[in-house]
């Protein structure tokens, strides 16, 4: 899990398009205490290992969470979504995310629609919510 962990960060960023809208603020688990919106957030949802006769391969499920401030306005999250959406798309398509040790198989989208939530919680700065959109997406990964 780790190397994904890894590449996956390194892919969101080492992207401008990513980085234009949240500096480095892309974090594993949890964002750090105190960050700044707006960030980006991922976990790892466990699923389990899909074997075959002749090949083993590890599935991971991805969730992206994007974080956005609603003083910034829902344009925002929004722009923050369809970079990483773009950026994963691309990559992913191409099985192009570098983990390794591995040898990815495929990513993809999963098919269950992104979430969007309206947190109404007072923020550091004295403003009134957040945009929080969270999106899935499936790994399969074969050790080299």
């Amino acid at each position: 899990m780790g190397p994904l962990i890894i590449a996956f960060r390194n892919l969101l960023i080492n992207s401008s398009s990513i980085t234009s809208l949240v500096g480095d603020r892309v974090y594993f688990g949890s964002p750090d205490s105190g960050a700044k919106l707006p960030y980006i957030v991922f976990h790892n949802i466990p699923d389990a290992p899909d074997n075959t006769f002749t090949e083993h391969y590890d599935n991971y499920v991805i969730q992206v969470s994007i974080f956005s401030p609603k003083s910034d306005g829902a344009l925002a999250v929004s722009n923050i979504f369809d970079a990483v959406a773009a950026l994963l798309e691309e990559h992913l398509a191409k099985t192009t995310l570098l983990v390794s040790g591995y040898t990815t198989e495929h990513v993809k989208q999963a098919s269950s629609p992104f979430t969007t939530i309206d947190d109404m919680s007072v923020l550091e700065d004295g403003t009134t919510g957040m945009y929080i959109w969270t999106i899935d997406f499936n790994i399969s990964l074969s050790l080299n």
